[in-house]
């Protein structure tokens, strides 16, 4: 977020695409207010973020670079939360 606001994570500061990072965080507490934070919806919701969060490098068809590996290990804690909520859910 704070390399977002300083200077842009895809291209510079002025391509859209680094507004819809923002949305996409913006996702998670409303989706988990409207899921009212049950683990089973929960871990859905991550994946999404996941998901959203390498489309949205993906349409600023970036070269490889700091961009790609910073979203690789940002989805994988997306990810890594999503499993955690589908075990708490089987509880």
């Amino acid at each position: 977020m704070w390399i977002n606001l300083a200077i842009g994570f895809i291209g510079n500061g002025d391509n859209p695409l680094n507004l819809a990072y923002f949305a996409m965080l913006a996702v998670v507490p409303i989706g988990g207010a409207i899921f009212r934070f049950r683990a089973n919806a929960m871990a859905g919701l991550m994946v999404f973020c996941a998901v959203a969060q390498l489309a949205i490098l993906l349409l600023g068809r970036q070269e490889m670079g700091f961009e790609w590996v910073a979203t690789g290990v940002v989805c994988l804690g997306w990810l890594s939360l999503a499993a955690l909520f589908r075990k708490a859910a089987q509880r």
